[in-house]
């Protein structure tokens, strides 16, 4: 998942802060699609409208992932300072402590009978391929998403360095497109599931935030975005798109193709918002600090609330409410005591150039 505003290389202002705000609505719409099932939680039935809310905010994490790290990238690329290898350095310090420490956990809990995952249920995880072969434990599954993007960032940080930006922006629309069209294929006509979990279906999503990214660096489009969404009824109207599309009922076949690259553009117009109008009623609705400080620790609630919010078991860390607030708790440790120490470590031993 895309990492917390507090370390983004464009000056932390109370424009940006509220994508951090954005990022606490991702996560909610997670976890209160995992809720559904859970026990003593009021809603017991898993309908495929369920699902599609938990995969709204990843969907959301995508969208602001594909804008945030696109913005860094050409950033350092007009500073002439577009290493590469310092990108995979400083995500790797970003990510992997706390997804370590979070599968180090649930090693240790196998170990002592604690849990029944499959040994080789870890593999996947481990190397990035949870997309590619899903694990069987419900306590794994969600690793799927970290997957497709740190597929993802392996392909677009080179493009990114090696093509022009005229051919940049064909690539990120290329993979806006064609693998929209993959995914309606696949699951409408082959009757493929899942396959939003594969990088050629999903790179459609983050693709949607490098591409506005790109869009937004020439300033006769940045100035033509900000007017479109300088009315605050419509930046409201806008984000609303995403949770309209899990309400609507299904489609034809021809229009269930719109449903998720309409959502995706109101989700990367939303983000435009936020950026361009810090004084909009929506920018500090979604600056406020209990909302932020949700934002900042999502990628830790993200990891744990597999454990907690498992509607397969039934033990009391499994109960509602419990489990929620037992996810933001051990989330809280894990920002704490895992992500923030290896951020620091990360900022003294590079310059903040990449995200």
């Amino acid at each position: 998942m895309p990492p917390s505003l507090e370390q983004s290389p464009e000056n932390l202002t109370k424009r940006l802060v509220s994508l951090d705000g954005l990022r606490a609505i991702a996560i909610l719409a997670v976890v209160a699609g995992h809720l559904v099932g859970t026990p003593d939680y009021p809603v017991r039935d898993v309908t495929p409208r369920v699902f599609a809310m938990a995969h709204m905010g990843v969907q959301v994490f995508f969208v602001l992932s594909g804008y945030l790290i696109t913005t860094i990238l050409m950033g350092a690329q007009e500073r002439r300072r577009p290493s590469i290898l310092t990108f995979i350095r400083r995500r790797g310090y970003r990510i992997l402590p706390a997804y370590l420490f979070y599968l180090g956990v649930l090693v240790v809990l196998r170990s002592i009978g604690l849990n029944h995952i499959q040994w080789g249920d870890f593999l996947a995880p481990v190397i990035y391929l949870s997309n590619v072969f899903p694990p069987q434990s419900w306590l794994l599954v969600h690793t799927w998403s970290l997957s497709v993007e740190e597929q993802f960032y392996v392909v677009w940080p080179i493009l990114i360095k090696t093509l022009s930006r005229r051919l940049l922006i064909i690539s990120a629309a290329m993979f806006v497109v064609v693998p929209s069209i993959l995914q309606i294929v696949g699951h409408r006509i082959f009757r493929f599931q899942h396959l939003e979990e594969f990088l050629p279906t999903s790179a459609a999503v983050i693709a949607t935030g490098c591409l506005s990214a790109l869009a937004r660096r020439r300033p006769s489009v940045r100035a033509k975005i900000a007017q479109i969404m300088s009315s605050q009824s419509r930046q409201v109207l806008v984000g609303l798109v995403p949770i309209a599309a899990i309400a609507l009922p299904e489609f034809p076949t021809w229009t269930a193709l719109l449903r998720g690259p309409v959502s995706n553009i109101a989700i990367a117009a939303t983000i435009s918002g936020l950026v361009d109008h810090p004084s909009s009623i929506l920018t500090k609705l979604l600056s406020g600090r209990l909302i932020c400080g949700l934002g900042a620790i999502s990628y830790s609630v993200y990891l744990w609330q597999q454990i907690f919010l498992d509607r397969y078991a039934n033990v009391s860390i499994n109960h509602f409410p419990g489990n929620v607030i037992m996810s933001v708790c051990v989330a809280l440790v894990s920002y704490n005591f895992v992500e923030r120490p290896f951020l620091r470590l990360r900022d003294r031993a590079m310059p903040p150039t990449t995200n």
